[in-house]
């Protein structure tokens, strides 16, 4: 599986829990490589929209069911 690193910068400044930040980067990345089939690639992105740090990870595997979303991720 190709890695794409999308970096706008080399620091993104955000305020907010640096473990909490790193489990969730973690379970994200692990996870897109975990579903991705073989040859496929994961984009990860690092940006700033708004004055709002944005970090996406983009993989090819099969996705989440939309109705499967809130017992993952609670209201969102």
């Amino acid at each position: 599986i190709e890695v794409i690193w999308n970096l706008d910068r080399e620091w993104i400044w955000a305020q907010a829990d640096s473990q909490l930040m790193a489990q969730v980067v973690e379970n994200l990345f692990s996870n897109a490589l975990k579903f991705s089939p073989k040859g496929s690639a994961v984009t990860v992105s690092l940006g700033e929209e708004n004055g709002k740090a944005v970090l996406a990870i983009r993989d090819q595997g099969p996705g989440i069911a939309r109705e499967e979303f809130h017992k993952l991720f609670g209201k969102y």
